[in-house]
């Protein structure tokens, strides 16, 4: 069973992502480019208009991500408050966490991860050491 302790640190960690995240910047700056494909002229330049389009899927892939966090966060004290009613068992209020720690940590992760080089490849060499290629 989920701690009261555990969900102060659920809700700790969504304010800290929200934070993180600058998620009202990117909800004005995804409405103010989904504005700009109502332009007629907007997609003369293809290259451009896909460029707007790709930034505009990259900030709603955040903002909904954050906003599943949420929904799942309501869902966990939902189903704590469900719980103690005994319309619920453990394992359904521990599953309901489950996903949401996983749904945190992916977020978490994927935010360290979203610089502009994160998208980059990377090339990885591995070569002999001390003991030399024939040991």
């Amino acid at each position: 069973m989920i701690s009261p302790e555990k969900i102060k640190e659920y809700q700790r960690r969504i304010v800290d992502l929200k934070g993180y995240l600058r998620l009202e910047e990117k909800r004005i700056t995804a409405a103010n480019e989904e504005e700009k494909t109502g332009n007629p002229s907007f997609w003369d330049d293809p290259k451009k208009a896909e460029q707007t389009m790709r930034k505009i899927r990259e900030l709603k892939y955040w903002i909904q991500g954050y906003e599943a966090i949420q929904a799942q966060m309501g869902e966990v004290e939902a189903s704590v408050d469900f719980f103690r009613e005994g319309l619920l068992e453990e394992y359904e209020v521990d599953a309901a966490a489950a996903q949401l720690e996983e749904q945190l940590s992916t977020m978490e992760f994927r935010n360290m991860l979203s610089g502009e080089e994160d998208k980059m490849s990377a090339v990885l060499q591995v070569t002999a050491g001390a003991g030399g290629t024939e040991s």
